[in-house]
């Protein structure tokens, strides 16, 4: 059976892994941060040491500890989906999402005993969070802008548009008109592929200098 300071050691070294994938993730201000992360971890390693710790209790025929295990993934999974956000052409969070994953598999490493395993599960993970965000720029890849645009109902605007996306080397995936009547305004919603890393900054300012534009935004 664990006694009292064994418990404590993996408790903190739990939280403090969790909180080490988490200060990451607050510094680019994602929507869960170090006191998450941390909460995650040390979370999970407790849910292990009570699994283990019933088996003591009960006996290896009364008690099967990976039935815990098993809830705290399931768990998990309500925490991370969360933190995903989902507009009309996006999702968001999906890279914090499996960070929490990451951190509760780390903390039920620690809660088993598994130090080693948990620390270097902790450092991989930042590290791919860290050094692969400054590769993804260099790849060969395409970039994906939405945008939404509403502005006073006008035949011309759409063509407008269009104009300014072509003008700016974006070739447009989806596209999609909503004509609200009763409002006399005209939603635009569409999809844009760039060869190159592309911030939307100067596309923004340049449909909302569009006449009769109210809103541009650019995700």
């Amino acid at each position: 059976m664990l006694q009292g300071m064994d418990v404590v050691a993996r408790l903190f070294l739990g939280a403090v892994l969790g909180g080490f994938i988490g200060l990451e993730r607050e510094i680019r201000a994602r929507s869960a941060g170090l006191r998450t992360h941390a909460l995650v971890g040390l979370g999970s390693t407790l849910f292990m040491i009570v699994s283990q710790q019933m088996l003591f209790m009960y006996g290896e025929g009364n008690v099967d500890p990976s039935r815990i295990a098993a809830q705290i993934i399931t768990g998990i999974g309500f925490i991370g989906a969360g933190t995903i956000m989902k507009s009309k052409f996006t999702m968001k969070g999906l890279t914090t999402a499996a960070s929490i994953w990451t951190v509760a598999s780390i903390g039920m490493a620690v809660g088993a005993g598994l130090y080693r395993i948990g620390i270097i599960t902790a450092f991989g993970a930042v590290l791919i969070l860290t050094l692969l965000e400054m590769i993804e720029p260099v790849l060969d890849r395409n970039w994906y802008k939405t945008l939404l645009v509403v502005s006073v109902a006008s035949d011309e605007l759409v063509d407008k548009v269009k104009s300014v996306i072509k003008e700016k080397n974006g070739e447009i995936k989806n596209f999609s008109i909503e004509n609200d009547k009763s409002n006399n305004t005209l939603e635009i919603f569409t999809t844009v592929k760039f060869r190159k890393k592309y911030t939307g900054e100067d596309i923004t300012k340049k449909i909302a200098a569009i006449g009769g534009v109210r809103k541009v935004k650019c995700e």
